[in-house]
């Protein structure tokens, strides 16, 4: 009977802390993608010829640009809105995104070219993308 007890409490506290134990986040990174209310550049960075990388934010950016939201909607449409501080020639842009297999690259497709970002980091906060367009290469990080 003693045994039978011991057990009982062994497994008792098994199970307590089986259920107790949180689960990771594990969002795709197309939920996080969509889930942000407003993706804003806080930082431009371009590497230089050592290829190190430089910011350049302000060289690259207006102040009224840094309050720009951009959305990425989970029907795979993109819109870029002139928020807050509104620049001269504001206007909305908008086109489609799409996301690669391995969740790695991120397609924009606008009105002239598609544009492929590479996914560096991302969590509900923060997303951080490369790329290398007409022999730049950059790194962008925004905020949600």
């Amino acid at each position: 009977m003693r045994n039978k007890l011991t057990l009982l409490l062994i497994l008792g506290a098994v199970f307590g802390l089986m259920s107790s134990c949180k689960k990771e986040d594990k969002s795709s990174r197309k939920e996080l993608l969509t889930a942000a209310s407003c993706w804003k550049v806080v930082k431009f960075e371009e590497k230089d010829e050592s290829g190190k990388y430089v910011e350049t934010t302000s060289e690259n950016y207006e102040t009224c640009e840094l309050d720009d939201c951009n959305r990425f909607s989970a029907d795979g449409s993109w819109t870029t809105t002139d928020d807050g501080v509104k620049c001269e020639d504001s206007s909305t842009q908008t086109g489609t995104w799409t996301l690669s297999a391995d969740e790695k690259q991120i397609t924009l497709s606008t009105v002239f070219f598609p544009i492929i970002f590479n996914i560096e980091s991302l969590d509900a906060n923060t997303l951080v993308v490369t790329y290398n367009l007409f022999d730049t290469n950059a790194r962008i990080t925004y905020k949600n």
